[in-house]
């Protein structure tokens, strides 16, 4: 089970939010696999926001090619009756391409903290 509730994906990726918890039972697998390549920055506690966002974004990133998607007034949506219409390539580019840029962002900033909080703890450890 992901160490990430579908509240705190809905919080950080508010255009997949959804009423209902299918979008978050679909992306539990992406959650996983990313949270298993962050591992390294799970024993430190204060680290675990960022590890935690980045999760969500990479994993939302992953998998936007790979949800039917619908844009809905709260956001995207993935499609579930044959009655809705798929977001357009041109929507779906940009969402992807922001949550690329928003995923980098927060990946550069928890290695950067990580490196300050490795250094650190080496030079007490060393004293």
């Amino acid at each position: 089970m992901s160490i990430i509730t579908k509240q705190k994906f809905d919080a950080v990726v508010p255009a997949f939010r959804d009423a209902t918890d299918s979008v978050y039972r679909k992306m539990v697998p992406q959650l996983e696999l990313y949270e298993s390549r962050t591992a390294e920055f799970a024993p430190y506690e204060k680290l675990n926001e960022l590890r935690e966002r980045y999760i969500c974004l990479a994993a939302a990133h992953n998998a936007v090619r790979s949800l039917d998607l619908v844009l809905t007034g709260s956001g995207f949506g993935v499609i579930s009756t044959a009655e809705k219409t798929p977001a357009s390539q041109a929507r779906v580019d940009a969402l992807q391409r922001q949550l690329y840029q928003e995923g980098s962002e927060v990946f550069d900033e928890l290695r950067t903290i990580d490196r300050k909080s490795t250094r650190l703890n080496s030079s007490h450890i060393q004293k």
